[in-house]
């Protein structure tokens, strides 16, 4: 069997290869280039036609077994590998004109559904292959990314048809992490829901209560399920999970019961 470490070029459309790079095979088209397995390097030193580094989680803990590429801006392809037990991995390069930018996804499963969570290096630039780079990534769970977004999901709100109407923007939502998508304990969040979504809380699993605080009289306590559950209950387990159009969420449906 193949090792995790070796890599891989993924080509997605032909190459055309300029003149002194590559010559023809026998059949006209352009020859590839090939991909192997680089020799062992500082880790902390670039190295011509080499990217190398380390995935860690936010808790400095090495990732194994992480696809890694660096995807070229020239051409339509991307050289892919693994992280090892220590969370490292180096890609050889091929020699190919353009820079080279590099891609990390994690898989992880929420809702019956495997998602491929992005991560960003610590160093976002593109780079030219006869330099070589160091990227390092590190895996987040919630905040901001380098391009703008958050690692986290949206947590949306919706009103139940039965019970009593309220205003939304008087919900409170209190947050206990069940488990957390990379492992860590987290802590209990408490939010108050504004109509709109709220953003970037930490991948994994939640047991979720509400409490609806009116502008007059004592709090009352809500019951809330999941998106597509069936029952309320007076507290709910969500998990995150991916909607087109919308991203990673968490959804929740709330009630009010009526008074005695």
């Amino acid at each position: 069997m193949t090792k995790r470490f070796n890599t891989v070029l993924a080509l997605t459309a032909m190459l055309a290869v300029p003149t002194g790079m590559a010559g023809s095979g026998s059949s006209g088209e352009p020859a590839r280039p090939t991909v192997s397995v680089g020799p062992a390097i500082n880790p902390a030193k670039a190295v011509p036609y080499t990217m190398t580094g380390v995935v860690k989680d936010a808790q400095g803990k090495p990732l194994e077994g992480v696809q890694v590429l660096a995807s070229n801006t020239l051409y339509s392809g991307s050289v892919v590998g693994y992280t090892d037990a220590n969370g490292r991995y180096s890609l050889k390069l091929p020699q190919l004109i353009g820079t080279w930018a590099p891609v990390t996804r994690i898989t992880r499963t929420s809702s019956g559904q495997a998602h491929e969570l992005p991560l960003f290096p610590l160093n976002t630039q593109t780079f030219a292959g006869s330099e070589g780079a160091v990227r390092d990534f590190v895996w987040k769970i919630s905040g901001k990314t380098p391009t703008g977004g958050s690692y986290g999901a949206s947590l949306w709100v919706n009103r139940s048809f039965s019970g009593e109407d309220f205003e939304v923007s008087r919900l409170e939502l209190e947050l206990v992490p069940v488990s957390l998508a990379d492992g860590s304990k987290g802590r209990a969040l408490t939010v108050r829901y504004d109509n709109g979504a709220i953003p970037d809380v930490p991948l994994g699993r939640f047991t979720v209560t509400a409490t609806y605080r009116p502008e007059s009289g004592p709090p009352r306590r809500m019951l809330v399920r999941q998106r597509g559950d069936k029952t309320y209950r007076e507290a709910a387990t969500v998990e995150f999970q991916y909607i087109a159009g919308m991203g990673l969420i968490y959804s929740l449906e709330a009630e009010l019961p009526a008074k005695p």
